[in-house]
């Protein structure tokens, strides 16, 4: 699979930056199992959404929404081979499950949960040797609303003006500052810098800097759809995949090669 300017989801194209990462799908390898799912842990979803977070080390670690928790991969990872530990269920700081229909990495180690009501909270991935999740703060629009989402995939990504902007297959939500604090305002169908249609989620999202954040691949392993991260997981300088595959498959990882013409 070679990352490069323009891609399909069924009739329509999003166009995005040329960036030429070669990730042959050949690549792709299975990890990290997840525990069989366990009636009474929330609702089982179909859907895993990869997040590459940084928690300050040299490399970013991952985390899966699946099956209504968050869970954490450690990164351990070396040049040329992606590797991660088994992956541990997030807990709130105070010992509880926390369930969740839904997230994005808003920066660093800091998130925006969406829980099974839809609402949207704030939230951070803390704790150096355990990984616990400190809760925050309901996310509200500009009127000082809550807010919230009908689904369960969304991004977050850097406005022009610094603010966050959060994008959904309904459009893109402007963030505001209203007395210091992040809200978003309701969602309009611009792309500004970035591709956003409203009638179905783009396949990929790149900024101008040619960085990519994640979106989703057109099917997944079992012909539904299939959300991807990608991000340095090895620390050679060049962007790796990691697909989260759906209900009935492994998340896999494929390490990304520079091609000649990259620059």
């Amino acid at each position: 699979m070679k990352l490069k300017s323009l891609f399909f989801v069924g009739a329509m194209a999003c166009a995005a930056m040329a960036i030429d990462i070669d990730i042959p799908s050949q690549r792709f390898r299975p990890f990290g199992t997840l525990p069989e799912f366990t009636p009474g842990a929330g609702a089982k979803q179909n859907y895993r959404i990869p997040m590459a977070v940084d928690m300050g080390g040299r490399l970013p670690d991952l985390l899966l929404q699946a099956d209504s928790r968050l869970w954490f991969y450690i990164n351990e990872s070396k040049r040329g081979k992606i590797l991660f530990s088994e992956p541990i269920v997030l807990k709130s700081v105070e010992n509880q499950d926390v369930e969740t229909a839904g997230a994005a990495v808003l920066q660093g180690n800091e998130l925006i949960i969406r829980r099974p009501d839809g609402s949207l909270i704030f939230a951070a991935v803390v704790g150096d040797d355990v990984p616990m999740l400190r809760l925050g703060q309901p996310v509200l629009g500009a009127d000082g609303k809550p807010v919230r989402l009908e689904e369960h995939h969304f991004l977050l990504v850097p406005g022009v003006d610094g603010e966050p902007e959060l994008l959904t297959e309904n459009g893109t939500r402007k963030g505001v500052r209203v007395n210091g604090e992040l809200r978003f305002e309701s969602p309009v169908c611009v792309g500004l810098e970035w591709v956003v249609m409203c009638s179905r989620f783009p396949t990929f999202y790149s900024p101008t800097d040619g960085h990519w954040k994640a979106a989703e691949l057109s099917s997944g392993q079992n012909g539904g759809v299939s959300y991807i991260t990608v991000a340095d997981f090895d620390g050679d300088s060049v962007p790796d995949m990691v697909q989260g595959g759906d209900g009935e498959s492994l998340p896999r990882s494929a390490v990304g090669v520079k091609t000649p013409s990259a620059k």
